[in-house]
């Protein structure tokens, strides 16, 4: 079979992309907390033959700087993300569901069992967007005073990441027996205890779901520096990136598949999905026209907003 493009679509919480996408006369302003909505979304992209809806997450409130930048916040009300997935599961038959789940202010064993529920009521279309959480108030939410430090937030999502495989590996395929005739439900022998005793989770296993329809989820990471992109040359199977140009893009397309090879992958089933923010209109013109009404919404403290959390 030819190599085929995979395209996924990318949404905040909110369902929108574009801080002021919400304020367009034919957005759904109430799609945060609509699952109608969601479910619409879901069925015309799955309709259109697109392969993976994803929902970014952030944890806590964004835009928290001050009372502005909060006040035309629209991702203040917002589904928690797998839910979501779990409610789109049996209203879609094809596409992926894919939402990000951060590893710093969770725990394996609870994020394992979740995502393998959801594997198992997609039949087999789960995938985990594998953050360790960059939003530094995040940290108040859990009992903590500051954030964790960036080293420390990796080397916690490498031993959470660890902990996840091994629990989605406590069952074998054939396990499960439901035999009413001589009353075994499962093959104890086949069911596996992790014992897993390591520097930040001490975590006995085994997963109380059985093994899913994939396995496991598909592992999504959007590493494409430093210690980040070690962290998805060992883990992702779905890289999300953001190439500027071409010439950039050859380049880092290469040293990306060669942080792969280099953790003892194989480069050609780790996928790279560059970003591409489309505007469609009959016309280059009206396309034109259509992002300049769409830009000119929004105010310009959102950008300033937006570049403060980044930096």
């Amino acid at each position: 079979m030819p190599r085929q493009m995979k395209l996924a679509v990318f949404m905040h919480g909110d369902s929108n992309y574009h801080s002021a996408g919400w304020r367009h006369p034919e957005a759904y302003a109430d799609a945060g907390l609509s699952l109608r909505r969601w479910i619409e979304f879901a069925q015309i992209m799955e309709r259109g033959k697109l392969d993976m809806l994803f929902i970014a997450d952030t944890i806590g409130l964004p835009m928290t700087h001050s009372e502005e930048t909060l006040a035309q916040a629209s991702l203040v009300d917002k589904f928690e993300p797998l839910s979501v997935l779990a409610a789109l599961s049996p209203m879609t038959k094809h596409i992926g569901l894919v939402a990000t789940c951060a590893t710093t202010y969770n725990q394996p064993y609870n994020v394992a069992r979740i995502l393998a529920s959801i594997d198992h009521m997609s039949e087999g279309r789960c995938g985990w967007n594998l953050v360790t959480g960059g939003i530094s108030e995040d940290a108040l939410h859990f009992n903590l005073q500051s954030h964790v430090v960036h080293a420390d937030r990796y080397a916690m999502a490498e031993e959470f990441a660890d902990v996840c495989l091994g629990l989605w590996d406590s069952f074998e395929d054939d396990a499960i027996m439901r035999d009413k005739a001589s009353g075994r439900y499962v093959d104890v022998k086949k069911i596996h205890t992790l014992n897993h005793q390591g520097k930040f989770y001490s975590v006995k296993g085994p997963l109380s779901v059985a093994r899913s329809p994939q396995g496991r989820p598909v592992i999504i990471q959007a590493g494409q520096s430093g210690r980040g992109r070690r962290f998805a040359a060992r883990w992702a199977e779905i890289l999300f990136v953001v190439f500027p140009n071409r010439d950039y893009g050859l380049r880092e397309y290469g040293e990306i598949k060669q942080a792969v090879h280099d953790a003892n992958r194989d480069p050609d089933k780790t996928k790279i999905l560059p970003a591409v923010y489309a505007i469609p209109g009959e016309t280059r013109s009206m396309a034109e026209d259509k992002a300049a009404y769409i830009d000119q919404l929004a105010k310009p403290i959102d950008a300033l907003a937006l570049l403060s959390e980044v930096l």
